[in-house]
């Protein structure tokens, strides 16, 4: 996959031209390989130059290569250990194979556009120099006039010798009339010239295991020498016109002849630095948390991208869901695009960027759910929480209140940099959390449209605050213990059993119910034929339908005349319950209406009255249905989606 497609053929254009107007680029943001090797492929994309990438050893070079590949950048190993055909060539030949690699970069004087990779030890090795190598190699090629005598010289001087055995090896010579063998050091196998007086007629390609079978060479034939006397790095043997690349590898002087780009994760003031926001993502602990996180960025026109191997499942998942998608290889601003994927670890980790509303997932953070049984431990959990926000957050330090989180920051202390939470306080104080007390902060949950006022640090009024809601939560606990004493005494009303309508309402689902669905739908039914007051929970993950069992719950209350009420934590989502439902029971007289922000004044004054009267009968909402002025007719079921995101006396209200 290009990576334009997944940015854009202009982004980040401006990092390319800096690049060959500054030829030196430290860039930071890139906060994992993933966003490192996407940025990459894309500033290449803009760059005509042949380009070398560093990596820490081999195994790394083979990762560089996948990932490159993934977003559409082809790249070539440099590495001297294996041959063509992948086999392990002697040390002595090493050099050879290595400059074979290296003349494809020093083309057309070095204007080729190749990405190569090499292991940091070849960067370091000391070869021979090449542009020895190149004035003193011997070319055979067919209609090549050669004095023999002279070539004979030639060879003996670059260290060749004459070979007596049936089997040629590497660096012998032999003729046998107007047939002329040869074993180049950097080749793995023989070749036989054939001379017609003092012109090459043809070459040939002699079979290791067997010398009666060749094959006709066409290309010229190359023969190195096997001695020399000068030798030098890599690093300093590259074509003048080429890009050095670096993964943080800051003990690895940049060539003055050469552009150089380095990643790094600290700049600390470094010269031609640019800053982008490539950030990683947190697995999802659920597959609702997933979707939820999703919804709200393409509410937002995020361009959503997913690597997955399990394509069919996540595409069922996002229809139930109703969250537009798509499979084909397109960037659109909304949808989430799906990505078919079929080697196993094809891209180490998910990212984000803020600033371009972008997003590229995996499997790995989708799938990866809790284990039953499976404590996180206290670092884990603190290192979720750093994960999950965003600047903007509202969040709550035990001791000193709420705070608005405004991002990661480094400080040097004693010497030595370490991480902190930056955090603002009311007057714009600032307050510095090391990232190993992240446990003392939490994310402030507060209704839509109601943000919290910030503590002032130094004074009194976080401490007042804490004992004011201690004083509360007793009265809370007070409350509740005597609602759940009179709950436990008082007689509900008990529905009737299902008839025709509900039958048929039911059979309309257009899908198999799952056997936990079924499960749900018996228990409730069960709960509310009985006279008590139902409380029941209902949980699964994505993709179990808690949605269907919620609308054959509201649809039996009316059936008997009740009225429902279903509260949902985000505008949005009730929105997508308004019209779930509206399309569900489309072929029914059940009048629904839905009481938001997405709602006028007026609408709301209107909706709220035909509650009281009675002419609604189910009404979805947010935090709007608990205030004093929604009153009901005949309230019989109360659904709560999301239930953990709302407060426990929100909770309770409808239950009093």
């Amino acid at each position: 996959m290009k990576s334009s497609l997944l940015l854009g053929s202009s982004t980040h254009r401006e990092l390319a031209e800096l690049l060959k107007a500054k030829r030196r680029l430290i860039l930071s943001g890139a906060s994992n390989e993933t966003a490192k090797a996407l940025l990459l492929s894309h500033l290449l994309s803009f760059n005509q130059q042949p380009t070398i990438i560093v990596t820490e050893n081999d195994t790394q070079c083979e990762a560089w290569r996948h990932w490159l590949a993934f977003f559409g950048q082809e790249t070539k190993v440099l590495s001297p250990i294996e041959n063509g055909e992948g086999e392990i060539v002697p040390q002595a030949l090493q050099p050879f194979l290595l400059f074979m690699q290296v003349t494809s970069l020093m083309s057309d004087g070095g204007r080729g556009v190749g990405v190569y990779l090499c292991s940091r030890k070849t960067w370091d090795t000391m070869f021979p120099l090449f542009i020895k190598l190149e004035e003193e190699k011997i070319v055979l090629k067919k209609g090549k006039k050669i004095d023999f005598t002279e070539v004979v010289e030639s060879l003996v001087a670059l260290g060749y010798s004459h070979g007596e055995d049936l089997y040629l090896q590497p660096g012998e010579y032999r003729r046998s009339g107007d047939v002329f063998d040869i074993y180049p050091i950097q080749e793995n196998h023989s070749f036989r010239v054939a001379l017609e007086f003092d012109t090459v007629e043809k070459i040939f390609a002699v079979d290791r295991d067997d010398l009666s079978k060749t094959t006709e060479h066409k290309e010229p034939l190359i023969i190195f020498p096997i001695v020399y006397e000068q030798t030098s790095a890599l690093s300093r043997q590259l074509p003048a016109a080429s890009l050095l690349v670096l993964d943080d590898q800051d003990d690895i002087e940049f060539p003055l002849q050469n552009s150089a780009l380095r990643f790094t994760p600290f700049p600390a003031g470094e010269e031609h630095h640019a800053h982008v926001r490539y950030l990683s993502v947190l697995k999802f602990y659920t597959l609702g948390d997933f979707l939820n996180d999703i919804r709200d960025k393409l509410t937002q026109d995020w361009s959503l991208f997913v690597v997955t191997k399990r394509l069919g499942e996540l595409e069922g998942i996002l229809r139930e869901e109703r969250i537009a998608h798509t499979t084909k290889k397109e960037s659109k601003k909304g949808v989430v695009t799906l990505i078919g994927a079929e080697e196993d670890d094809l891209l180490p980790h998910s990212l984000q960027n803020p600033d371009l509303k972008f997003a590229l997932l995996t499997d790995r953070e989708i799938f990866s759910l809790k284990k039953a049984g499976k404590q996180r431990s206290i670092a884990k959990l603190a290192l979720d929480f750093i994960t999950s926000l965003v600047p903007g957050d509202y969040v709550v330090h035990m001791e000193h209140g709420i705070g608005l989180f405004e991002g990661m920051t480094q400080k040097e202390v004693d010497g030595m940099m370490h991480e902190y939470l930056e955090l603002t306080y009311a007057e714009n104080d600032k307050l510095f959390i090391p990232v190993d007390q992240a446990d003392k902060l939490s994310k402030f949950v507060y209704e839509e449209g109601n943000e919290p006022h910030l503590t002032r640090l130094g004074t009194m009024e976080w401490k007042k605050v804490s004992e004011k809601m201690r004083v509360e939560t007793r009265k809370i606990a007070k409350d509740l213990l005597d609602l759940y004493a009179k709950r436990a005494k008082a007689k509900g009303f008990a529905y009737k059993d299902d008839n025709n309508d509900q039958a048929k309402f039911e059979k309309g689902f257009p899908y198999q119910e799952t056997p936990g669905q079924l499960k749900a739908i018996e228990d409730f039914k069960k709960d509310m034929e009985n006279d008590y007051p139902m409380d029941r929970l209902i949980c699964g993950d994505v993709g179990f339908g808690k949605t269907e069992v919620a609308m054959r719950a509201a649809f039996k209350a009316v059936q008997d005349g009740k009225q429902v009420a279903l509260v949902a934590p985000i505008t949005i989502l009730a929105d997508q319950h308004f019209h779930t439902f509206k399309e569900r029971m489309s072929d029914f007289p059940v009048r629904i209406e839905m009481l938001s922000r997405f709602r006028s004044p007026k609408q709301q004054k209107e909706i709220i009255q035909r509650l009281r009267k009675g002419d609604i009968d189910i009404v979805i909402g947010t935090h709007r249905l608990l205030q004093p002025d929604v009153q009901f007719f005949n309230l019989g079921l109360v659904i709560v989606d999301e239930e953990q995101r709302f407060g426990v006396k929100q909770k309770e209200k409808f239950k009093e």
